[in-house]
């Protein structure tokens, strides 16, 4: 018996020499085995094979590694070969055995677990023979010490790698079975040694062929090598066999004698190899769909595309291919944590545990305070509520992530309450979930995969295959975690979620084309196929960065150096062999893609072997002389759509303006509240609305009547607005209910009686500036804490101020100290006015009814300042500083005006903001039985810097501002008057009411066509293609 190493020009894994060691196997013993590399080697033996009479009984062809496991099974001491899912999650084990120090200066990151993985399975006998005096590094000596104590567990577990199989099977198997036999192994181009040793002790006591393809090439040189290696190793002969049967067309044959080799003469191009050089990525998929339209039209039937990114170039190519007809079918392996199946299951299950440990530690209510709040808003849930294994409708999908967006204060324990209640989500969901929170992983997605497969009629078949597969593959792992005897807790989570990230299936996929006589394949650029496999073939990504040299791990190739003595094959040589087996698969035509530009517009260029591939012609990626066919990316549409073609204009409608609706759509603009008995009563509008409308028709319609607002609760200015607004209204009436010794609220009648009384106390001023900061802080305290108590269905904009991170606590200390400040920068305004009236509402809440422009209005005036004559300033709280509240001013400066492209205003053109006049005209009119009237309308920014601006006559300018009349009119008050008195300001009232009410008339007649007033006016608004916008 002994062992032959053969070196054959031949490519195919079914070769002369092969064939030869097969048949005589056979006739001598009726038995043979081919050991072969991959699954997809298997398949291609097989049907090689079929059509032999003689090698169609009494063969074997399997991976050597499955044919071991089997004589293992058969023949071994009982114990179990460990699989990769056990290897992976035994290394974890191992390494948690470790402290961090340790384990120092090794870093424990997914290169050096890939590293340690392929030790374990490759190189195991190694380590317990390597010679010390090498010299390991610290760093290797931590791995090495991490593998011995992994091969512990193995076997305190029973079972043992491979790799130890090996030195086991030769001893254990009867000289019955190998009598007389013969094992051919074929196109194995990396055998372990661990194999390589099997491979040896089993040459002695049967026939054991090595045939591997040595092109006479640089394209053999990894294979040569490698054969010369085991040729020493196990002192045998190379024997040498010329092959020269795969005959390909005349210029691809000269390629591939040419290739990969010292130059020698230039090859003269005939067409049939090929460069496609689409301009940019938007180009490339069409100009590869029609090129291989161009290759069907000239004969060839069988095409292979190779591809560095099969998945992607799957997605691209074969719907495209599909809607010229063109039958194409593939095969992409996809990991299970980056399915969309496994995806969304493993999210539920991070989601789930994480939550339930956080409700097992949160707050409760009287400590008004949250946990953890970074996994707020459960977006992970959303995902699996609207991926296909929950078998959650849409609706309610969206209706739960809507509740859970909404709520700051939404705690752990509710999220799951929701989950497992099945009149919310689904009976499979709920006892998934319920499932999960008990650790019982396997039966979650045994229970999914279940209600999946009883409505199987729901999905099409890929969907519901990645569902089988993807769930089939957690409970696999989950069950081998169970029988290495690991509870499911935090560290047995994470290696359930390492185990699933490694973890891949095989999808085998066609595009929905009949099969015909023309067939498309697209393949990993790491496929082997056989010599003329395919009558053209397409090799994508012939750039520098999608085909690069092979990537080695330097540090893992150093350390199995070390233990093996074996130096790594060279990058280069890896992928000369690589792109030669795509050459030599080819019959007739080759074409290779190279884009020259990539995603980011910048220059692409050629890879290592495409330049030599052209220099084979005399040519280079600038100058390939091959003939070379290119597809810009000017037409847009045509290479957008799969049909690659220019769409044909059908029918045109001629663009509208932003918010132009028929005429019979106007009346429901404004719905109708209630019918009156004269006429049909409009809803009531408030300022804020009217300002809106003003600012743009089409942003009132879209914001204020569609509510096209975000769901999300949120941390920004409209929440602190309100808790600002709050803490306001609550300390100055704190401070008047101090100034009048009384305990409780003052009722409305009360708050008239007293309305023109004076009462300095009342007001925030150098004297009560100490109290009135206590009372703030009292008051923001309270209020802080409410905001975790409040309900939050009264209405939709009752959002809480709920800080979750340190930032957003250290904005509310900040929001506290604006507050601070503004009661300083308010102690010396508004002169012998005094705070009296808060929340003051119209025409809602039983409050006083007004109408406004013509129509019902309704609203509240954040304070009111009366004096002693009745005379009121209205106030509107604005958190801005005194920068964002330079256009409040009823007037601006001429550079300011320029700035902001507004026209200059006078007292017959409308205010930029409305708001405040328009509160003041409903004091002054619907008021006036009070003996209240309106002098001032005045907006006060809450935030440092602070700024009070607005409007108020000449006479009254000084005491608003707290300036004695003595000095001076600064810019920012010369900017606030309108007219000299009391008079010309209610004269600007009743004006600016008129035209407002033009507004008010074309916004009940429907008119909402977009018609911004600046681009502050665009800023906010949600309709983003919008014809006129403006920034």
């Amino acid at each position: 018996m002994a062992c032959t190493l053969v070196s054959t020009t031949s490519g195919s894994i079914v070769n002369k020499p092969v064939k030869e060691a097969l048949v005589a196997s056979i006739e001598r013993c009726g038995r043979a085995v081919l050991l072969v590399d991959t699954p997809d080697a298997k398949r291609t033996a097989l049907k090689l094979l079929a059509s032999d009479p003689m090698l169609s009984l009494g063969l074997c062809v399997v991976s050597l590694s499955e044919w071991a496991k089997e004589l293992w099974s058969l023949f071994g001491d009982g114990r179990q070969v460990i699989s990769k899912e056990a290897r992976l999650l035994l290394i974890h084990e191992a390494l948690d055995t470790f402290e961090a120090q340790e384990l120092k200066p090794l870093d424990v990151g997914t290169g050096t677990l890939k590293a340690i993985e392929t030790i374990a399975r490759n190189y195991l006998p190694c380590i317990n023979a390597r010679d010390d005096a090498l010299g390991f590094t610290v760093g290797q000596q931590r791995v090495l010490a991490v593998l011995e104590r992994y091969l512990d567990l193995v076997h305190q577990h029973g079972m043992l790698e491979q790799s130890e199989s090996y030195a086991l099977l030769v001893e254990a198997l009867p000289k019955a079975y190998y009598a007389l036999q013969s094992v051919v192994v074929s196109g194995v181009e990396n055998l372990s040694p661990a194999e390589e040793a099997f491979l040896g002790a089993l040459a002695q006591t049967m026939d054991v062929h090595i045939i591997l393809s040595t092109p006479d090439n640089y394209a053999g040189d990894a294979n040569r090598a490698y054969l010369k290696r085991l040729s020493d190793k196990l002192r045998v002969d190379l024997v040498f066999v010329d092959d020269d049967s795969e005959k390909h067309d005349a210029e691809i044959e000269a390629l591939l004698h040419t290739i990969f080799r010292p130059r020698q003469n230039v090859q003269k191009p005939q067409g049939k190899v090929v460069l496609l050089s689409p301009a940019g990525i938007l180009a490339k998929s069409n100009l590869i769909v029609e090129h291989v339209q161009n290759l069907i039209a000239q004969g060839a039937q069988n095409i292979g595309i190779y591809a560095p990114y099969p998945n992607e170039a799957w997605e691209e190519l074969a719907p495209r291919l599909a809607a010229r007809g063109i039958f194409a079918k593939g095969c992409v392996r996809q990991l299970v944590a980056g399915s969309q199946a496994g995806r969304a299951f493993l999210s539920l299950v991070k989601t789930v545990l994480r939550l339930q440990r956080l409700s097992e530690s949160w707050p409760d209510a009287s400590q008004k305070s949250l946990g953890d709040m970074t996994w707020w808003p459960p977006r992970e849930l959303t995902g699996f509520l609207l991926s296909p294994i929950s078998q959650v409708s849409v609706e309610k999908a969206w209706s739960l992530d809507r509740s859970w967006r909404s709520n700051r204060t939404l705690m752990p324990h509710q999220v799951l309450r929701s989950l497992t209640q099945a009149s919310h989500t689904s009976q499979a969901c709920a006892e998934a979930v319920t499932a999960i929170r008990a650790g019982r992983i396997k039966e979650a997605a045994n229970r999914l995969l279940m209600g999946c497969a009883e409505h199987q009629d729901a999905y099409d078949a890929q969907t519901y295959y990645d569902i089988s597969k993807s769930l089939s593959a957690v409970i696999a792992g989950t069950q081998t975690m169970r029988g290495l005897g690991m509870k499911f807790d935090v560290a047995t989570e994470q290696r359930l979620y390492a185990l699933m990230g490694q973890e891949q299936y095989e999808l085998r996929l066609t595009n929905g084309v009949a099969k015909t006589s023309c067939a498309v394949e697209i393949l990993s650029a790491q496929s082997s196929c056989e010599p003329n496999a395919f009558d053209a073939v397409i090799c994508l990504g012939m750039d520098s960065v999608s085909t690069s040299l092979v990537a080695k791990d330097r540090a893992l190739d150093v350390l199995t150096q070390k233990l093996t003595g074996v130096k790594a094959i060279a990058p280069l040589a890896e992928s000369r062999r690589s792109f030669y087996k795509m050459l030599a698969s080819a019959r007739q035509f080759v074409s290779l893609e190279l884009t020259l530009h990539d995603e980011h517009a910048n220059e692409a260029f050629a890879c290592v072997v495409l330049k030599e591939l052209l220099a084979c012609y005399g040519g280079s990626s600038q100058n390939p002389v091959i003939p070379q066919i290119t597809r810009g990316e000017e037409t847009l549409s045509a290479n957008l759509l799969v049909s690659g073609k220019v769409p044909h204009k059908i029918a045109s409608l001629p663009s509208q303006p932003t918010g132009c609706i028929p005429e019979v759509l106007k009346p429901f603009v404004l719905l109708p509240s209630r019918q009156g008995e004269e006429r049909i009563q409009i809803q009531k509008l408030s300022a804020s609305q009217i300002e809106s409308y003003l600012e743009c028709p089409y942003k009132w319609f879209t914001q204020k009547r569609l509510g096209l607002d975000g769901i999300d609760a949120g941390f920004g200015g409209i929440e602190k607005g309100i808790f600002v607004h709050r803490v306001l209204e609550l300390t100055h009436r704190q401070l008047l209910r101090e100034a009048l010794g009384q305990a409780d609220n003052l009722s409305v009648d009360q708050t008239w009686d007293i309305a023109t009384t004076s009462l300095p106390l009342s007001r925030v001023s150098s004297d009560t500036l100490t109290r009135a900061t206590q009372i703030l802080d009292e008051q923001f305290d309270i209020l802080a804490e409410e905001q975790y108590a409040t309900s939050q269905k009264k209405s939709r904009r009752a959002q809480r101020l709920v800080p979750h991170s340190a930032s957003q606590h250290q904005q509310m200390q900040k929001l506290r100290e604006d507050l601070h400040g503004l009661l300083s920068f308010e102690a010396d305004k508004l002169l012998s006015f005094e705070p009296r009236f808060f929340e003051l509402k119209f025409g809602m809440d039983g409050g006083e009814s007004a109408q406004y422009a013509g129509i019902e209005f309704n609203g509240s005036i954040d304070r009111i300042d009366v004096n002693a004559k009745g005379e009121a300033v209205i106030i509107d709280y604005k958190h801005k500083s005194s920068a964002a509240l330079k256009d409040y001013a009823v007037q601006s400066t001429v550079d300011e005006q320029r700035d902001k492209d507004v026209v200059q205003l006078s007292s017959e053109r409308l205010p930029r903001h409305v708001q405040a006049i328009i509160y003041a005209q409903v004091v002054r009119k619907y008021l006036k039985a009070h003996n209240l009237t309106s002098i001032g309308a005045m907006y006060m920014g809450t935030r440092h810097t602070y700024a009070l601006l607005g409007a108020a006559p000449d006479s009254y300018i000084y005491r608003i501002f707290g300036v004695g009349d003595d000095k001076g009119v600064s810019k920012t008050m010369e900017s606030c008057i309108v007219g000299e008195n009391v008079e010309t300001f209610n004269a600007c009232l009743d004006a600016w009411e008129a035209q407002i009410a033009q507004a008010v008339e074309r916004m009940l007649n429907g008119d909402i066509r977009a018609c911004a007033l600046d681009k502050e006016a665009c800023t906010y608004c949600p309709v983003m293609n919008c014809l006129e916008r403006k920034n």
